[in-house]
């Protein structure tokens, strides 16, 4: 009987099966966007080798574990387990979180303000907006209120929030129906509301400087796997804000040679009436204690912003603002305030050089709804006004500050209009780009991201064609020692 030696039929196999592992290891850097099958599930591989970190933001972290990440609100002392789709949340963390769920998300966003819109729209986010939960009248984003005028968005009331308009269907149902969807809210819903167990705060508001703001965008993209997009579109506007605040420096100081920095008053005329009382005063900017946002725009457009603790009676106010260089006036009723305080108003500085503009460049919607998301592009109108930008270096048309004098010089702005066959357009940056005037100014490199995979032992790419082939080694060398064993019995 001749016998053959298994070892003849497993040493070749065992040395391609060495190739084909050593192949099959790779640093792909991509985080999944689509749930995983069974066999791309690997319990050392790092499915978000793209991962986000504020750098600017206090009140949020993020935690990446290869197949889990861990989102933590400072402001409300919550958490969020996010886990790839297609594998399971860790035994170690079940308990332990506010709310639990797959990513990328499976049933979609809910929205509680008009806020929280154009962050989503900026990641290609519109259609995962599955409902909106208050009164929809009061949407800007012209595709999303499409979406809403043909259902696609659902309209949904909550009888316990505060902004609570009743129209659509009741959160409560609506859940009932979508048990997967995931509302996000600004602030912690009330006690009683339906919606409690589902919901993820974002804090953003709580936020003092823009960046720290805008920052929270990384937030809503790690809903959905997209750490990468939001980390390029939150570089990409710091690097606008960062040149147009290092040109309006160097205009001023150099080019311009100005001696004192120019004076913005930043303010409006309030009127209003409740319980039958007449209410009437001026606002203007206050910086002390907390910086507001627009402390901030006179600051890096090199100007000087006039604030105060108090609103003021018409008398205070005219001593208070009538030497200002710029008057940005930050209501809505700029031509009924000129004509009722015309008079007085034409002893302004501001006004005798027609430098006054108000915040309807957009249209009234937009500077509440958008300009918060768009803080490079406000800047950017902002240093434009103050005459700290530089046409050759970073030619810009205001997008929210609108020139109200001469009267009618300046019509209020408009998003324009959406159609279904638009809604899935990318969304385009209304920001200008921006080179430094001053060659030898550099503008500050992103910070280093984190990465690469989260691994700390050698891990096969669950994706890659290799481990595919390697599979089919295992089965072929199983095979072979069958054989090689049949024929060393037989």
């Amino acid at each position: 009987m001749m016998i053959i030696s298994s070892l003849k039929f497993l040493a070749p196999a065992l040395a391609m099966t060495s190739v084909w592992i050593d192949s099959a290891y790779s640093e792909t850097r991509t985080n999944t966007r689509e749930c995983l099958e069974s066999s791309e599930v690997s319990d050392c591989w790092d499915y978000f080798p793209e991962k986000v970190v504020p750098h600017h933001s206090e009140h949020w972290d993020m935690t990446y574990h290869r197949t889990y990440k861990i989102l933590y609100n400072k402001v409300v002392d919550e958490s969020y387990l996010m886990y790839q789709c297609g594998t399971n949340p860790p035994e170690s963390e079940v308990g332990k979180h506010n709310l639990t769920f797959a990513v990328p998300l499976q049933g979609g966003l809910a929205i509680t303000q008009t806020t929280q819109i154009n962050q989503l729209e900026q990641l290609g986010l519109r259609r995962q907006i599955k409902a909106y939960i208050g009164n929809v009248n009061y949407i800007s984003s012209p595709c999303l209120k499409t979406l809403t005028d043909q259902n696609v968005t659902d309209t949904v009331y909550d009888s316990t929030a505060a902004y609570y308009y009743k129209d659509g269907s009741d959160v409560e149902g609506y859940l009932e129906e979508n048990p997967d969807l995931v509302i996000i809210h600004g602030s912690a819903p009330n006690a009683d509301s339906p919606s409690n167990g589902n919901n993820i705060i974002v804090s953003e508001a709580s936020e003092a400087d823009n960046k720290a703001i805008f920052e929270w965008h990384k937030v809503y993209a790690s809903f959905y796997n997209l750490e990468k997009e939001a980390n390029d579109q939150f570089e990409a506007s710091s690097s606008r804000f960062d040149c147009a605040a290092a040109n309006a420096e160097y205009l001023s100081t150099t080019v311009l040679d100005e001696k004192e920095k120019p004076n913005v008053l930043w303010g409006y005329f309030s009127d209003y009436t409740y319980n039958g009382v007449v209410y009437q005063s001026w606002s203007v900017a206050t910086c002390d204690p907390k910086k507001n946002y627009y402390c901030e725009y006179a600051e890096t457009c090199f100007s000087n912003l006039l604030h105060s603790k108090n609103s003021m009676t018409t008398a205070e106010f005219m001593n208070f603002g009538k030497e200002a260089d710029v008057w940005i006036y930050s209501g809505y009723n700029w031509a009924d305030v000129y004509e009722k305080f015309g008079s007085e108003l034409e002893e302004f500085k501001s006004v005798k050089n027609n430098a006054v503009y108000d915040v309807l460049g957009s249209g009234s919607g937009p500077w509440f709804e958008q300009r918060s998301a768009e803080y490079d592009v406000v800047q950017q109108d902002f240093c434009e006004v103050v005459g700290h930008t530089d046409d050759s270096s970073q030619p810009h048309e205001r997008v929210y500050l609108r020139k109200v004098l001469p009267l009618g010089v300046e019509e209020v702005g408009s998003l324009g209009d959406c159609d279904l066959s638009q809604v899935d357009v990318q969304w385009e940056s209304r920001a200008s780009e921006c080179v430094p005037v001053d060659d030898s100014v550099k503008i500050p490199d992103p910070p280093n991201r984190l990465g690469p995979n989260d691994r700390t032992t050698k891990c096969m790419d669950p994706f890659s064609a290799a481990l595919s082939i390697y599979r089919n080694s295992i089965t072929v060398l199983s095979l072979t020692i069958v054989v090689s064993m049949v024929a060393y019995l037989g």
